[in-house]
């Protein structure tokens, strides 16, 4: 069967993950998962619930090693953690603690390698001369990524290596060319990837994991959330380039979300070659911001679980999305486009609504769920969202679809449109605070962009939205929302 190597470092000298305050090479790296390896108890499927990427990748790479699944599904609560044991075999939880009491075996790769037999296996045995990891079978599954569940229940999607190769192979042709030089120039910068969003989600794992390991970029260990931390992050990079007497390019993986939040703080962020964005539409008004303020371009990413990375735009330059060299899009009928692809799904049909231009070009406009019919009238939730979210004197805010199931055969179920809004700042929701006026704001915003029927028929103060960790709203999580302010209204 064909393989392909997990990385493509220079040496085994080169700088793979920057971790608490220095950079491990390749070498350190593979003499750890070697150490691992002997360590970690036998398995089927694994389960990688580490944030920080330094063991995140450690995992990841013993995974690839043993020919186990990592498993990553979008949350982990004991309902899931349950549906997982009964489906997967052998499954063995990485984690520094018992996630939510799990009682299933679980191996804390943090406190291995704190231990007093890891740093004396340290003080013994060198660090390898010669690549000791083995080449990757193409048809091997290594992952299965669920979905995020945010238009019903998640479903898991195996992915081969292939799969992520190819994606990596494309995803590096596009949006990371710009930060490629000639072998004479990459000597001199040290090239590093800092994502604000987990790596066990698709985009993460595409963007910031196989990335990084086939065009061997530097990863920062740390999934900075506030705009400060994404600047000390960013320091550190820099600090490092230096003590290296290299120049830093660094691109930044994250979402819409962290963008406007490094905006509205203005805070610094040195050694930004690029911004990359994905999870939800980015606003060209944001984007156009960002590169103004940090002279760096922003780039877009679409895709899905389904399938992986699939398009890519610079988003103040164009509306339309461009497919990856594998993707081609075909128009099935009237309202269902398809997507072909040599990876391992070959074809999918579009869970977006989207205009096909040609068959590597389209634009979006909006999921097919996403679709609101009121009176003959039709809209998007995004496209409300949208209207709502750019009101300035809100943090975070989103449309809900509330369904009235209370019908009959003589009256149909009502679809009765709802706000959830979270005011800029918490301290706004004391009750000496003039709600109403803030409501009579909202909707004279709102008139201005979109059609009255689609108002919001009431709007809720909340402290936050049930965002997961890349920045979605799952459908189960807002109608969860939706009942807590209905039985506080009740109260």
């Amino acid at each position: 069967m064909p393989t392909l190597p997990a990385f493509n470092y220079s040496s085994l000298d080169s700088p793979v993950v920057f971790f608490q305050g220095r950079a491990i090479s390749l070498g350190e790296l593979l003499h750890t998962v070697d150490y691992l390896a002997d360590k970690i108890p036998a398995h089927q499927h694994l389960l990688n619930l580490y944030e920080n990427r330094y063991y995140f990748l450690l995992g990841f790479l013993l995974g690839l090693k043993q020919q186990s699944i990592s498993l990553f599904p979008s949350t982990v609560t004991p309902h899931v953690l349950a549906e997982l044991k009964k489906s997967y075999k052998e499954l063995l939880i990485l984690s520094e603690q018992s996630p939510s009491q799990e009682t299933s075996q679980i191996f804390n790769l943090q406190a291995v390698l704190e231990s007093q037999d890891f740093l004396s296996y340290n003080n013994k045995t060198n660090i390898k001369s010669e690549l000791n990891f083995p080449e990757i079978e193409l048809s091997q599954t290594v992952a299965i990524i669920f979905t995020s569940g945010s238009t019903g229940q998640p479903k898991p999607y195996i992915k081969q290596w292939n799969d992520l190769l190819i994606a990596s192979s494309h995803l590096t042709q596009t949006l990371f060319s710009g930060i490629k030089h000639t072998a004479h120039e990459k000597s001199k910068t040290l090239f590093a990837l800092l994502a604000t969003v987990p790596a066990q989600h698709m985009y993460g794992l595409e963007a910031s994991i196989i990335v990084a390991l086939q065009n061997g970029f530097l990863m920062h260990s740390d999934k900075p959330f506030f705009p400060q931390d994404i600047t000390h992050c960013l320091e550190e990079l820099t600090l490092l380039a230096k003590s290296r007497q290299q120049n830093i390019a660094t691109s930044l993986i994250t979402t819409p979300l962290h963008l406007k939040a490094c905006i509205k703080t203005e805070v610094l962020l040195p050694g930004i070659k690029q911004f990359i964005s994905a999870t939800a539409p980015l606003r060209t008004e944001l984007a156009q911001s960002c590169e103004q303020r940090y002279d760096a371009q922003v780039m877009e990413i679409f895709g899905c679980t389904e399938v992986g990375s699939m398009a890519y735009r610079r988003t103040i330059e164009a509306e339309q999305w461009t497919v990856l060299d594998d993707i081609h899009l075909k128009a099935m009928n009237e309202h269902e486009i398809q997507i072909n692809t040599n990876r391992s799904i070959k074809q999918f049909l579009f869970n977006d609504v989207i205009e096909l231009l040609d068959e590597h070009h389209f634009i979006l406009k909006g999921r097919k769920e996403d679709l609101i019919n009121i009176a003959g009238k039709r809209t998007s939730l995004a496209y409300l969202n949208h209207h709502l979210q750019s009101y300035t004197a809100l943090n975070d805010a989103c449309f809900y679809q509330e369904c009235n199931l209370s019908h009959t055969n003589i009256s149909p179920p009502e679809n009765r449109l709802v706000a959830f809004i979270v005011l800029n700042h918490l301290e706004s929701l004391d009750d000496g605070i003039d709600k109403k006026q803030i409501v009579r704001k909202i909707r004279s915003h709102l008139q201005q962009s979109i059609e009255s029927i689609f108002l919001p028929k009431k709007i809720y103060f909340v402290e936050s939205l049930p965002r997961n960790p890349t920045g979605k709203l799952p459908q189960s999580e807002l109608k969860k929302l939706m009942h807590q302010m209905q039985q506080k209204g009740k109260g």
